[in-house]
């Protein structure tokens, strides 16, 4: 935590990573008197304040779908959040596969792969399967591609982001930031025409299925675009989609 200049009290997924009994947290016994306030405590340690008891809060929800949506819908040029109460199974598992990978303590690793419709918050992210590399929204709403390991490098495509923000790929394949209060805050049109196939991509394991288009980040590093064109099956860098101005 010092390392990267954040606290406990604030860093933005503290609560949810508390919450989950898989994480390195609980071992290392990160952000202890945190998650004992958050009513995660780690062992049958009472945290005290001051020489004052803390009483635990309770959590009654799950604390990793706050502010998460399944996806938007739009009508009239408006996007319009929809709520979600609950990760899936699959999010659940993956959550655990990242843990100790490289981009653990900085990203909420959803998966290696965003749906189109996929909100994703600050903090959040499609990473590689090794967890060295991660493709979404930093802690302050900033848009990033990077490489998680010591020395790797950054690439930034929205730079004025904020922690309410959000982002998402449209059903045509528009990438969009948009915030509750604001609305759309900035949105980069794919080049090409891409339109919606329901449920194009179902993981061999058959635990996880995907409307096309989504993106795929690859161990290499390379963030693919996927869609159905006519009879075929585009795959392909978003740099060969999208027109990116340096930011």
């Amino acid at each position: 935590m010092a390392s990267k200049n954040r606290t406990c009290e604030s860093f933005r997924l503290t609560e949810s990573k508390c919450a989950d009994v898989s994480y390195a947290w609980r071992r290392d016994q990160t952000c202890k008197l945190s998650c004992f306030v958050f009513g995660h405590p780690y062992d049958e340690d009472r945290c005290c304040t001051d020489l004052e008891e803390v009483t635990p809060i309770v959590d009654t929800f799950n604390a990793t779908s706050i502010n998460r949506f399944d996806g938007v819908t739009e009508a009239e040029g408006e996007v319009t959040p929809v709520a979600r109460n609950d990760d899936t199974e699959y999010e659940k598992r993956m959550r655990k596969h990242y843990n100790d990978t490289p981009c653990f303590d900085e990203y909420d690793c959803l998966s290696d792969r965003l749906s189109q419709n996929q909100q994703i918050f600050a903090g959040e992210g499609i990473c590689s399967r090794d967890g060295r590399l991660v493709f979404g929204l930093d802690y302050d709403g900033s848009l990033q591609w990077k490489n998680c390991t010591a020395g790797g490098k950054t690439k930034t495509y929205y730079k004025d982001g904020a922690i309410t923000d959000s982002f998402v790929m449209s059903e045509t394949a528009d990438f969009v930031i948009y915030n509750e209060t604001e609305g759309v805050k900035w949105e980069l049109p794919c080049d090409v025409d891409v339109e919606r196939h329901a449920q194009c991509y179902t993981l061999s394991s058959g635990s996880m299925t995907y409307d096309c288009p989504y993106l795929h980040l690859h161990r290499g590093g390379n963030v693919a675009l996927n869609y159905i064109d006519g009879n075929d099956w585009i795959a392909a860098s978003i740099n060969k989609f999208y027109t990116f101005w340096d930011q």
